[in-house]
């Protein structure tokens, strides 16, 4: 008499082993948004949210004209508070958030009384990376870890 062996229950088993795992997004709270405040530098990954929860009578803005700088807020204020020109209003008062949607550097502001919240701290840089590509040449891959590539 022949016996069957049970692969599926070990092929399921491995294949739960194997799947690369889904990161879940994060929330990253910019609190207090108050003058005067400590300048903010936040690194994070594409598919987290930004949360200003109590923005109070200020402004969230996005400074589009910095994206790709690499200016530390603490340092290079003077040069993140230089132009309001361009800056896109994500929330006047109340509360905002701005979900992240690509790798890159992103800068964030309060416009009211330009510059001087500005120039008091009421700044933030925002480094994305995507998981998914964690240097050139390398690919992660959830928690199978990284698998080189070449890329020509």
């Amino acid at each position: 008499m022949l016996h069957r062996t049970a692969f599926v229950p070990a092929l399921v088993a491995a294949a739960a082993v194997l799947a690369p795992a889904v990161a879940s997004a994060a929330t990253h709270e910019i609190s207090p948004w108050v003058v005067p405040m400590a300048a903010v530098t936040i690194d994070a990954e594409v598919g987290d949210d930004l949360l200003w929860p109590s923005t109070g009578t200020h402004s969230v803005d996005y400074m589009p004209s910095l994206d790709g700088l690499d200016l530390n807020p603490v340092t290079d204020g003077a040069t993140m508070c230089a132009s309001f020109a361009g800056a896109v209003q994500i929330d006047a008062a109340g509360s905002a958030s701005a979900s992240l949607t690509e790798a890159g550097t992103f800068y964030y502001i309060c416009g009211n009384a330009f510059p001087l919240h500005c120039d008091n701290g009421m700044r933030v840089r925002v480094n994305v990376t995507d998981s998914a590509v964690s240097a050139p040449g390398e690919v992660k891959r959830g928690d199978w870890g990284r698998v080189k590539a070449a890329y020509r």
